[in-house]
């Protein structure tokens, strides 16, 4: 049970790094590759499961926002749907 709520944070850390870096702000790079890799790492233990590929999409999207500029209206989308699977994670 707390380890729902810790991978949940995660997730809300996810949402408010896709809604910085739409916004315009810019993070330090060690942010940018470590909390794709806390996605991808749990991304693994349920790939199969729909928020294990949420997660591996959403890593993938932080990963490419470092090489590319890539749409805000992106960014949104997938702030909103880790941060809704964050708070989801929160609350169970």
């Amino acid at each position: 049970m707390f380890l729902v709520k810790i991978l949940g944070l995660i997730d809300l850390l996810a949402a408010f790094l896709l809604l910085a870096i739409a916004a315009g702000v810019d993070a330090p790079l060690e942010v940018l590759i470590f909390i794709p890799v806390c996605l991808f790492l749990k991304a693994g233990i349920a790939l199969a499961d729909l928020g294990g590929l949420t997660d591996l999409a959403v890593g993938i999207l932080l990963v490419l926002s470092i090489f590319f500029h890539l749409s805000p209206y992106l960014m949104y989308l997938g702030a909103a749907v880790i941060g809704f699977k964050g708070l989801s994670s929160l609350a169970a």
